[in-house]
């Protein structure tokens, strides 16, 4: 609010991620000096390709379940779960793929949070020649 009312820029350092998503527009990200990221979070998920996670629960073990988007990571019989490959991807269109499974029971979609993003990019800078991305300046 100050920054739009009084056109005051504000800068907040911190280690606590929880409240980040909510009262910052702009995410810079720097590591040893140099910057990582400069840009709005949804444009950080859009650059790292985050991947959202599905569960599926079933009242029985359907077997094997495919979905062509899909890479399955953990198969507990009534319980499966996967990461999605593709932002386009929909709760619709994997419960449309799915009407065929009638044990089907229950079904939860989760975005990957602000600090796994944030993990990823610092591991990602640790493992390789860091380089800016995002460009919201």
């Amino acid at each position: 609010e100050i920054n739009q009312q009084r056109g005051v820029t504000m800068i907040l350092t911190t280690h606590d991620l929880q409240d980040l998503e909510q009262i910052c527009p702009r995410l810079i990200l720097v590591h040893e000096a140099r910057l990582l990221f400069d840009g709005a979070l949804p444009g950080l998920r859009g650059v790292l390709g985050a991947k959202r996670r599905l569960k599926l629960t079933f009242s029985s073990d359907p077997g094997p379940v495919t979905l062509p988007y899909a890479t399955l990571v953990r198969d507990g019989g009534v319980q499966k779960h996967y990461l999605l490959e593709r932002d386009d991807i929909s709760l619709v269109a994997v419960l449309a793929d799915l009407r065929a499974l009638t044990e089907l029971k229950d079904v939860s979609l989760e975005e990957p949070g602000i600090e796994e993003l944030i993990r990823g990019v610092y591991t990602r800078a640790a493992g390789a020649a860091p380089t800016a991305v995002g460009s919201e300046a």
